[in-house]
């Protein structure tokens, strides 16, 4: 008799412990569950826009063209309340434009860090592309620079 009994409090010893597991992966999914939904109604608030971002480091005085806009460039969405006004969103304004400075990659592309060609060459009265093969340093230090050269 004294083995029936252990057996009987095993077997509710057993189903209590079931019991308290279940309760326990029942409070689990419905905390989850709980959680889910706040996660979803706070961040239903939130609105998202694209603009670009630089993609990998462009060099300053680098001329962005068409061809080249994917390579550097690529649209990224952010909350609104971060993206700054002069922030560039589309592609039609970047064409035949030169980084003013060198943009590091993941930097937010705004208006400021662009500046047409138009400008650069704007006091230039004759614009030539100039430039010669040396293949040593010393064939080359012998020259005299003036005011208004330009070399890139």
């Amino acid at each position: 008799m004294e083995n029936g009994r252990k057996e009987t409090r095993m077997t509710k010893a057993l189903k209590l412990w079931t019991g308290v597991t279940f309760a326990a992966f029942l409070a689990a999914a419905a905390t989850f569950a709980a959680l889910l939904w706040v996660e979803k109604n706070e961040l239903s608030g939130y609105e998202s826009a694209q603009a670009y971002v630089a993609i990998r480091e462009v060099p300053e005085g680098q001329l962005i063209t068409e061809q080249n806009l994917e390579e550097y460039f690529g649209l990224k969405s952010f909350d609104v309340s971060v993206i700054p006004a002069a922030a560039i969103r589309e592609a039609a304004g970047m064409d035949g434009f030169v980084a003013r400075t060198t943009i590091d990659e993941g930097s937010l592309l705004t208006a400021g860090m662009l500046r047409p060609l138009d400008v650069i060459t704007a006091g230039m009265k004759e614009p030539v592309v100039a430039g010669f093969r040396a293949e040593d340093l010393c064939q080359v230090v012998g020259g005299v620079l003036r005011a208004g050269d330009r070399i890139h």
